[in-house]
């Protein structure tokens, strides 16, 4: 699996992990994860649980922090990962899903109300469109149908699923 290309696709989420469980060079690393965490809503032990692995996926695209995961498994496999990014992914679309919600909410019900609303709901669905576009066959063909294709496809729906929440939030959670 070309390291680089999945480093590239995983940089959103790498930030996300950054942020979530890049420890301070001064302080000691987390406990291990228990076993199964994987089959929870908790991507980021998850991910240090397959951290070396990662970490040197995600090297190119996010270096120093990318280095500091806890890296607790020798090694990642294709498979490994991509059993780490399916529960991200759900949490992922969870978040989406309820800020969306919260959009629509904010909006008036009157006649204005109604027409931006419908607006709101054409542009998710346009853009739900291009997300599975863009990271699904696309994806396929760019990694050649190859074992990466798998984590890649998954790493880009939720790098594109995290940024249209944040748009989403910025654009809403205001009102």
């Amino acid at each position: 699996m070309s390291k680089r290309v999945l480093g590239a696709l995983l940089g959103a989420w790498a930030g996300v992990i950054a942020t979530v469980s890049v420890a301070p060079p001064a302080v000691a690393a987390p406990p291990a994860p228990a076993s199964g965490t994987c089959d929870t809503d908790e991507p980021t032990a998850c991910m240090n649980r397959y951290g070396e692995g990662a970490a040197r996926s995600l090297s190119r695209a996010y270096g120093k922090a990318a280095g500091q995961v806890d890296a607790l498994c020798a090694e990642a496999t294709s498979s490994g990962i991509a059993y780490c990014l399916e529960p991200a992914q759900r949490v992922a679309d969870k978040d989406l899903n309820a800020t969306y919600a919260r959009a629509v909410a904010s909006i008036g019900d009157d006649a204005e109300g109604r027409t931006w609303r419908a607006r709101l709901k054409q542009a998710q669905q346009a853009w739900l469109r291009f997300r599975d576009a863009d990271c699904g066959d696309l994806t396929f063909s760019e990694w050649g149908s190859g074992t990466g294709a798998g984590p890649a496809m998954s790493a880009c729906l939720i790098a594109h699923t995290v940024e249209r929440t944040a748009e989403l939030r910025r654009r809403y959670d205001r009102r």
